[in-house]
């Protein structure tokens, strides 16, 4: 089986460790199956749903199960390049914030105009159109192709009659989840921490674990099973073993 993971950062891998890791999300997917599977990936980080939308119009042919997760619906659709030649991802007016911090006293006016313009697009942004938008790419996508998981990561990922209709409560959230592991670890979610390789799509062992065990289970039956999650899933490793302080 061929398959293909679209998303921001809670589809993107990263390096070559994590994508063969075992305890990652996909991997556990996979290894349920019983037959020989290929995974692609096609997520990045901060990255938005039209970008994600995009690659998926690319590549969805070459697939016979698409993993999409998908990322809120607010974010600025396209990468943008500034003056230190870096291609960034905007999710967010603290997004903008912090490309200023990076440039610091090397910002030049063209940066200065464009962050202006970004900063001006989130405050304008309206949120039901935002969401609407998304809402007719994902059903297009599945006009396209008849075996998509899709699975949301925030808030505004879906529309709230979406939300209804597949069952999935606030939650159970893949930002949900990240937050409620880092309460368990004792760790503020304002920590300046680095993710070592152990982490994958921003999940330590035992929460990739329950999402590649919950996408099997939505594979297998066509139903959500949040079983076990509401019990206090316990992190085996310390701090130290997931993260750089």
């Amino acid at each position: 089986m061929k398959i293909g993971i679209f998303g921001d950062s809670f589809a993107d891998p990263g390096n070559d460790t994590r994508r063969t890791a075992e305890y990652s999300w996909f991997n556990i997917f996979a290894g349920k199956l019983n037959e020989t599977c290929s995974i692609d990936f096609h997520g990045l980080g901060a990255s938005s749903l039209f970008f994600s939308y995009e690659k998926f119009l690319k590549y969805y042919l070459n697939y016979d199960l698409i993993i999409f997760c998908v990322t809120g619906a607010s974010r600025y659709p396209k990468s943008i390049t500034l003056s230190d030649g870096h291609i960034r991802n905007y999710c967010s007016l603290g997004a903008v914030e912090n490309a200023y911090k990076l440039l610091g006293d090397k910002i030049t006016e063209d940066d200065k105009r464009t962050l202006n313009h970004l900063t001006g697009y989130f405050i304008m942004s309206v949120d039901d159109y935002n969401k609407t938008a998304s809402d007719l790419m994902l059903n297009h996508m599945n006009t396209l192709h008849s075996n998509i998981i899709f699975y949301p990561n925030f808030t505004d990922s879906y529309k709230k009659q979406r939300f209804e209709r597949e069952k999935i409560p606030e939650k159970y959230l893949l930002f949900e989840m990240y937050k409620r592991q880092l309460k368990l670890m004792n760790i503020d979610e304002t920590c300046n921490k680095e993710e070592k390789n152990t982490i994958v799509g921003h999940l330590v062992h035992e929460y990739n674990e329950f999402f590649g065990n919950l996408l099997y289970k939505k594979y297998k039956t066509g139903i959500w099973d949040f079983t076990g999650y509401d019990e206090i899933i316990k992190i085996k490793m310390p701090n130290e073993y997931y993260y750089q302080f």
